[in-house]
């Protein structure tokens, strides 16, 4: 009687060491693959990383050149229907994006991030690309209280130097009613 358990036991023990094998086995070959489809996406991450890098380099030395935020956008995020770019004076150093009307230093820092460092490249970027900026911030409390709808359209007074335009303007925005648009 004690050697069928035995033998019983001994047959399990062997069928439970084989699993063990084809488990190992199997999960290493998923891991494997894993990571090819790993190695594959961080390849295609910095090319398109080196592909920003050339864009960043070349397209702003021209006058009127694509934003960063736009350079860096895949072509699938890009809005349909683009409005071209406005151009202005190109300044030597960066503005004080403070300036406009929602926009305080953390926001500030955060466009900066982004190659948004002028009143001009403000004024050519496009709602959808401030909200993708914003949001890849990851906070939500900065997310809820920016106003992005209303920047570009601050910064091409700016950037034109109608300060007192602009003043009129922000003047019109208000923290109650959620700093939209103001209504004429």
């Amino acid at each position: 009687m004690t050697y069928l358990f035995v033998q019983i036991f001994l047959c399990l023990l062997l069928a439970f060491l084989i699993g063990l094998l084809i488990g190992w086995w199997m999960g290493r070959r998923r891991d494997s693959s894993r990571v090819s489809d790993l190695e594959a996406e961080l390849a295609s991450c910095r090319r398109a990383l080196r592909d920003c890098e050339d864009a960043k380099a070349g397209d702003f030395g021209s006058a009127g050149g694509a934003p960063l935020a736009a350079a860096a956008m895949p072509a699938a995020a890009a809005p349909v229907a683009a409005a071209a770019p406005v151009a202005f004076a190109v300044p030597s150093e960066p503005d004080d994006l403070k300036k406009i009307w929602g926009i305080g230093p953390k926001m500030e820092e955060l466009l900066n991030g982004a190659g948004i460092n002028t009143f001009a490249q403000l004024a050519n970027s496009t709602v959808e690309q401030l909200q993708e900026i914003v949001a890849a911030y990851g906070s939500k409390r900065l997310t809820d209280i920016a106003n992005e709808e209303v920047w570009p359209e601050q910064a091409a007074m700016a950037a034109q130097g109608n300060w007192d335009e602009l003043k009129a303007y922000q003047e019109k925005l208000s923290w109650r009613e959620g700093g939209g648009k103001p209504q004429d």
